[in-house]
């Protein structure tokens, strides 16, 4: 069984701004808040390791690797309960790590244990498999664990035998990927993993290779991007990943105190974290999730305790061209400009003349539009809308006719 070991790196990584244009809004992380102690009483923590997310309720699970146990939190970061101890009777543990929830499922990856243990949100055990070995349905270590919500089926990384094992609800055996290595599909000692649920594709961090790959749900290899580093993009000792509900991927950079996001795609987007005990500070971070609210969470292992975060999404910008007060003697103009988001992007551009209600334009990154025009003063309002749901502040154009 193979314990992480905490690094001590000085590396301080401050909070990254994307820079758009005005009015675009910024892409930014914002530091809430902290839950968690070190101790071993209700709500505090050892060696808070993995974070499970239930989709529904919102409620937080911790593994607590050296406390052999699982703590359940308010989404808020209240204590509700907890259950394990030391043991391999059912319902105990042997150094737990990942957590994944689904259907009011609670599945654990006990890493000293080498196998899967289900529960309901209570605590409640349900079922376990798995065994020590390398055929299939055994484990070496299993690290972390994610649950495909469509179809129940279950992700493990089988991080001693550098692959990863997919299982139905019930811990049926149902094929794996990877082999000890650095090529596509190949790992040494993968750890998190995670699951875009729109698509189905599986991200898992390939920790001592330092980057992450991409793979669709069959474990066929499609991506993979990262390096050993300190710049956008690079790791030093990744541990999990997440996938929030509009396929951003996060990523936990232990060794560089920080977490980075990437599009699904791997294109860097925002780093966020520092190295230290403050507030929005880490000390090797380890376990990720986000909630369907947008919120983030991550388990500060070496400061025991959980910090939530709120990621702003940026708005997209639009422009008019020309001048933004004209004159003519037309019944119509064709009016034009571009239109863009720094994430993803414009799905929608639409314009609104006078009282007319807002109509589309033709084309989104360049549109452009036929505008009726009344005789005197035409306002005209054009805003973009993009695919993150966000719309653009209104850019205005007033046209006179004579």
């Amino acid at each position: 069984m193979r314990k992480k070991a905490q690094h001590g790196f000085s590396i301080g990584i401050a909070v990254v701004f994307l820079s758009i244009a005005v009015p675009g809004r910024a892409q930014t992380a914002a530091f809430l808040d902290t839950f968690g102690s070190s101790g071993a009483g209700n709500g505090q923590f050892n060696d808070p390791f993995f974070v499970g997310l239930d989709p529904g309720s919102g409620s937080i699970f911790i593994s607590d690797l050296a406390a052999d146990r699982i703590q359940r939190f308010s989404p808020a970061g209240i204590f509700a309960l907890k259950w394990g101890g030391f043991g391999t009777a059912d319902g105990q543990f042997q150094f737990p790590g990942g957590v994944a929830v689904n259907s009011g499922l609670v599945y654990v990856a006990e890493l000293g244990g080498n196998r899967i243990d289900r529960f309901d949100l209570n605590g409640l055990f349900q079922t376990k498999w798995g065994s020590t070995g390398t055929g299939n349905g055994q484990f070496s270590g299993p690290e972390a664990i994610a649950v495909n919500q469509t179809n129940g089926e279950v992700y493990v990384t089988d991080s001693g035998n550098n692959r990863v094992q997919q299982f139905d609800a019930n811990g049926i055996y149902a094929g794996q990927w990877g082999t000890l290595g650095a090529g596509n599909g190949q790992f040494s000692s993968p750890a998190g993993i995670a699951i875009n649920q729109a698509t189905g594709q599986v991200y898992v961090v390939d920790e001592n290779h330092n980057r992450i790959q991409r793979f669709n749900a069959a474990g066929g290899f499609e991506a993979k991007w990262g390096a050993t580093g300190t710049d956008p993009g690079e790791f030093s000792n990744p541990i999990d990943v997440a996938v929030d509900a509009a396929g951003h991927v996060y990523v936990t950079d232990a060794g560089n105190s920080r977490v980075q996001r990437f599009s699904a795609d791997g294109v860097f987007q925002l780093a966020f974290g520092s190295t230290g005990s403050g507030p929005g500070q880490f000390s090797f971070p380890r376990g990720i999730a986000v909630s369907p609210a947008g919120i983030v969470y991550v388990v500060d292992a070496g400061n025991r305790r959980v910090s939530r975060w709120q990621i702003t999404e940026p708005s997209p910008i639009v422009v008019i061209q020309g001048k933004k007060h004209r004159t003519t003697t037309r019944s119509a103009l064709m009016i034009k400009g571009s239109a863009s988001v720094a994430d993803g992007s414009v799905r929608l551009v639409q314009v609104k003349v006078g009282k007319i209600r807002y109509k589309s334009a033709k084309g989104t990154a360049n549109w452009k539009f036929q505008a009726p025009l009344d005789f005197g003063r035409n306002v005209i309002l054009v805003r973009a809308i993009g695919t993150n749901g966000l719309t653009s502040a209104l850019a205005r154009l007033i046209v006179v006719r004579n």
